[in-house]
């Protein structure tokens, strides 16, 4: 079993990462691994960024050069990756999208890691790295796929529609599945809609399971705590995007409350 994580997720440069590792280091003893969440999508690999938070390569590139340099065992680095058919971009940009695209997923992901999974690989930090999958059900051929050629990485598939959960979680090969019940809005998750996923999911693959969906300084204790005492155990992770930002930029005040929140959630 994979190590669970507390996720921020929502990055945007090395100095924010600076200062969540930071608090991170002062965290005591609980099992938990720091998710450090970067979000992507195609437009990175066609260097297009007209949404501030959606990074571009140079941009993650930079922040994996300074995660090398921290003190940075326990920590997962995360690209969320977001990709759609050629027929869903705007039109503006659908000749330069058309050779992203078109190509599989798992295609698309390794142009993702290009030059840095292969760096990751000869220098051996002692940190992770993977891939958040957000893509309503992607080819279950397509993701397993990512883990030829990246063995390193790890794989985490974002769960927010339930429709035939019970047969189609089972062809996954994943190391975490995050069960995201507010369908990806940030909206509040219902507490009893999410364990019911859960105990299905964990019945039918054996990856770690997460939970998303409106966690915040305010209220990440007691949702962990509700949590806990429903499966009896803290082996879980959580993940953390929308209610850490003002506007749409990631609030490293929010950021910093959140995780501290957080990890005194997990330790009792």
């Amino acid at each position: 079993m994979n190590k669970p994580y507390i996720g921020i997720t929502g990055i945007e440069n090395s100095n924010q990462l600076e200062r969540i590792l930071t608090i991170y280091s002062q965290k005591g003893d609980i099992p938990h691994l720091l998710m450090v969440g970067e979000i992507v999508s195609y437009k990175t690999l066609i260097d297009v960024k007209d949404k501030p938070i959606v990074l571009m390569k140079n941009e993650t590139r930079c922040i994996f050069e300074e995660l090398k340099k921290q003190d940075s065992e326990n920590v997962l680095l995360a690209w969320h990756y977001f990709t759609k058919p050629l027929g869903e971009v705007r039109p503006e940009l659908k000749e330069k999208t058309r050779r992203v695209v078109e190509k599989s997923l798992s295609q698309q992901i390794s142009e993702l890691f290009e030059n840095i999974y292969g760096e990751y690989e000869r220098t051996q930090p002692p940190f992770q790295i993977g891939v958040q999958i957000n893509v309503s059900w992607p080819e279950p051929r397509e993701v397993n796929q990512i883990k030829i050629g990246h063995s390193k990485l790890k794989t985490i598939l974002q769960v927010s529609d339930f429709t035939s959960l019970e047969d189609r979680i089972r062809n996954y090969n994943v190391d975490y599945i995050l069960i995201d019940t507010s369908r990806g809005e940030g909206l509040e998750f219902d507490i009893n809609e999410a364990i019911k996923v859960h105990n299905i999911i964990s019945k039918n693959n054996p990856a770690t399971i997460g939970f998303a969906g409106g966690f915040s300084p305010k209220n990440v204790r007691e949702r962990v705590g509700s949590i806990k005492r429903s499966l009896d155990t803290k082996d879980f992770c959580i993940d953390a995007q929308g209610r850490l930002r003002t506007g749409k930029y990631l609030d490293m005040d929010k950021a910093e409350r959140y995780l501290k929140e957080a990890i005194e959630a997990f330790k009792f």
